[in-house]
């Protein structure tokens, strides 16, 4: 990347928004190489302008000030790096908003909840390279304008297997900002071996109203257990090939999370916000369909949640 200043847009200044986008605000300040934007709406944007964000994360409490904070298009302009953090159910409306603020020479990296998300990107975003991502971290917006990290390593994996020496310098740009950030060709299988962590969980969470730490324990355990193998076959299905020890690495991950932390959807279901369930449990129950796979344990949880929850 030779440009003198490289413009990054972040959109959706919720938990993990606020996370990446506060680190690298507080990095990058005003009139550095590197200038941050954050692209929000409401309290949030008003707080931001007024007082900046606040980010708690290990220990302190981090006061950042973007170079800007605005909402309409005009007001972004063109960006080097847009990084999607929105959930899933705003996905198209916000590309469809901002496709202005992207070039051909501009880069999309989705770190939303899905395996899904740069195929659905494409379908909007022509123009721009759309590179696939993920973000292991727990944490959440404690009001406008505050996000706390309450768990994980925030770590950032995001990728291609194509021109991959064109990316690199997005590794460091996170790296010096104190994002542990690794840029890999074999995105596909990261995103999946995720996957096959966050969607159970959160689907379980929801359920049943559990915690992180309760689902260490029985029965909710074994449930978790045929719920990940139930993704391991679709991956499989599909050409993606998880190691042998994906569950148990995805059921130790967990216990590194606070024991009472809960899922996004969770905290969605429980505030009567929109949720991800299409992305995270709707989307195993029609692709396993489409595969002959019988996802016996998906199709139950999923009709608990809309049994319970009306949707």
């Amino acid at each position: 990347m030779n440009k003198k200043k490289i413009r990054i847009g972040v959109v959706g200044l919720g938990g993990i928004g606020g996370f990446v986008g506060g680190l690298l605000a507080n990095h990058y300040h005003r009139g550095s190489s590197v200038e941050v934007i954050f692209i929000c709406r409401g309290a949030t944007l008003e707080k931001i302008l007024q007082n900046g964000l606040d980010l708690e994360t290990k220990g302190q409490i981090l006061n950042v000030h973007p170079a800007i904070a605005a909402e309409k298009p005009e007001d972004i302009g063109l960006l080097d790096l847009l990084i999607i953090a929105v959930k899933t159910y705003s996905l198209r409306q916000v590309l469809q908003r901002y496709i202005t603020c992207l070039g051909e020479h501009s880069i999309v990296i989705s770190l939303q909840n899905s395996v899904n998300a740069k195929n659905e990107i494409s379908q909007i975003i022509t123009h721009s390279h759309i590179l696939d991502g993920c973000i292991y971290v727990a944490s959440n917006v404690a009001a406008p304008g505050v996000v706390k990290h309450l768990g994980g390593p925030g770590k950032i994996y995001f990728g291609t297997s194509i021109n991959a020496d064109a990316y690199k310098w997005l590794e460091k740009t996170f790296r010096v900002a104190g994002i542990n950030a690794s840029f890999t060709a074999n995105i596909q299988e990261v995103l999946w071996q995720k996957f096959l962590f966050v969607s159970p969980v959160a689907a379980i969470t929801s359920a049943y109203g559990k915690t992180f730490g309760e689902l260490t324990k029985e029965p909710y355990t074994g449930q978790l257990r045929r719920m990940m193998q139930e993704i391991y076959e679709l991956a499989s299905a599909k050409g993606i090939c998880l190691s042998e020890s994906a569950k148990d690495d995805a059921l130790k991950m967990m216990e590194k999370f606070p024991y009472e932390t809960k899922s996004s959807m969770q905290l969605d279901y429980e505030h009567g916000r929109p949720t991800e369930i299409e992305a995270l449990v709707e989307f195993v129950v029609k692709s396993s369909s489409r595969y002959n796979l019988p996802a016996q344990e998906y199709k139950k949880i999923y009709h608990n949640i809309q049994q319970q929850y009306g949707y």
